[in-house]
C-alpha cells in the first residue's frame, strides 16, 4: 500500500532504474513468494512493455537496497 515510483531513468547500458518511495518496502508484506512475486510483476511489467531494454534496478528513495523484504537480493540490475 501507498508504494510509488519516484522517478526512473535508462542509462548508456540500457538498464532501466525504477526508483520507489519508502512504502515498497516499508509495507510489503514480506515472505519469499510475495518478494519475488512483487519484483516480478515490475521485472515482467517492464521488459514485456519495453523490449529494447536489458536490465532493471531497483531503487528504494533513491538509494540502492540488497532486499525488498530481507529473501531476494535486489543489490544488483535484474535481468
Amino acid at each position: 500500500a501507498g508504494a510509488n515510483i519516484r522517478e526512473i531513468f535508462v542509462d548508456e547500458n540500457r538498464c532501466v532504474y525504477v526508483d520507489f518511495n519508502k512504502n515498497l518496502v516499508n509495507n510489503h508484506t514480506g515472505g519469499t513468494i510475495g518478494e519475488s512475486n512483487t519484483i516480478n510483476c515490475i521485472f515482467n511489467t517492464i521488459i514485456t512493455n519495453f523490449n529494447n531494454l536489458n536490465s532493471v534496478k531497483l531503487l528504494i528513495e533513491g538509494a540502492e537496497v540488497n532486499t525488498i523484504a530481507g529473501h531476494i537480493d535486489i543489490s544488483k540490475p535484474l535481468k
